[in-house]
Formats: C-alpha cells, structure tokens, sequence
C-alpha cells in the first residue's frame, strides 16, 4: 500500500496531467490517466472495508470449517463490502467526470472534432455573454450527470443495505426456531415457547400474508 499512498499524495488534476503530457493527449490517454489517479483511492476504501470484516465472527466461523480463502472472500467478506464500494465508486466517477472535463477544456483531452462536454465549454467560452446558453447547455449535462449518479449511488447503497437486513433476520429466525425445537416444554402447557427462552426475540407473522417470520425490533 505505499505505493498508492504515494499516488495518493499528488493532486488528481496534476498527476492526470503529467500522465497525459507523457503518453500524449487523446481520449485513450486520459481514460488512463483517471485510472491511475483514481485506483489507489479506491483501494485504500476497498482494503479498510475488508479489514473491518477480517475477525468477524462468520469469517471466522468459514476459517475454522476450512473454507477455501475464495469461499471466504467472494461469500462471507464481498457482499458486506458492496455497499461502501458501490458508493465510493459512484463518488469517484462523479470526480472522474471532472476531470476529464478539465482536461478537454485544457486541451488534453478530447480533440476536435470530438464530441466532449469540456471541450464545447473551451471553445463556446468566448461567447458566455452574447449567447450564453452555447455553455450553459454542456455545463447543465454534466450537473445532470453528475447528480444522477450520487443519487444513483444512494438508491444502490440503501437497496443493499435493506438486503443485507432482509438476510441476517432470516438467519436469526432460522437459528431460534431450531433452538425452540429442541427446547422441551412441561407436559400440558400452552405457554408460548418463547417464554421459556426470554432473551430470544418473539418472530411474529403478517396478517394476510404468507408465514414469513418478520424480523422484530431489539
């Protein structure tokens, strides 16, 4: 990681810059260049994301049942990282857009005649006052854009979020239900299960609807 935290010291606008001043200036190269100014970044999220999860106790229940490290990372660790990656990367695409903005309106970008949001805005700015709307137009789709994708993001992030609930109530209901199974209770009593296990949580059930436990609030 001392590489990208080096990549990480530069401002993302001049590193974009030296890279394109050295591969040359065109699409290609500034695609690269956003790459490299932007992968570290990401990584330095996706890695504390992981470290997080290292010692949880599912991760640590696959270790102990000798679960392969693939079976680790893609079914216990990956889908408890999705949420801060999908945000982080709906950020940083927003930054991206950006920057490659910056770089067509300085020249390194795209090149005429190629269509680019930056460089319309550098070639329409010298008539901002007379018709303003020539600028105004790219500028409001790159606002739109931009928008879009946080809010994106957001929808992506929440969604996820109320999955990953959905799940862990399911597993929760499954691991009291086979302790109430087990759990015996005194010849002729109708007192509820539950009763006899007060710190497990009492599932209910929706009327009308089919019997799916749903998850209490603790």
């Amino acid at each position: 990681m001392r590489l990208t935290d080096i990549a990480m010291s530069f401002p993302g606008l001049l590193l974009a810059m030296l890279v394109v001043a050295a591969l040359g200036s065109n699409e290609v190269n500034a695609v690269i260049s956003i790459g490299i100014v932007f992968t570290p970044k990401v990584a330095r999220v996706v890695r504390s994301a992981t470290l997080g999860l290292r010692h949880v106790q599912s991760v640590e229940a696959a270790e102990v049942r000798g679960e392969s490290n693939s079976f680790i990372i893609f079914r216990e660790i990956l889908p408890n990282v999705w949420p801060p990656i999908i945000v982080e990367t709906c950020i940083r695409l927003s930054y991206a857009v950006l920057l490659v903005v910056s770089l067509s309106y300085l020249g390194l970008g795209a090149q005429p005649p190629a269509p680019d949001w930056g460089l319309m805005i550098a070639k329409e700015r010298a008539f901002l006052v007379s018709a303003s709307w020539v600028v105004l137009a790219p500028a409001a789709a790159i606002v739109s854009l931009i928008i879009g994708v946080n809010l994106l993001g957001d929808a992506l992030r929440e969604w996820l979020a109320a999955r990953t609930t959905a799940d862990d109530c399911r597993s929760l209901a499954g691991f009291w239900f086979g302790i109430y199974a087990g759990r015996p209770r005194p010849a002729g009593s109708h007192t509820p299960r539950h009763a006899y296990f007060p710190l497990s949580p009492r599932l209910t059930y929706q009327a009308g609807a089919p019997r799916t436990p749903v998850c209490p609030s603790w």
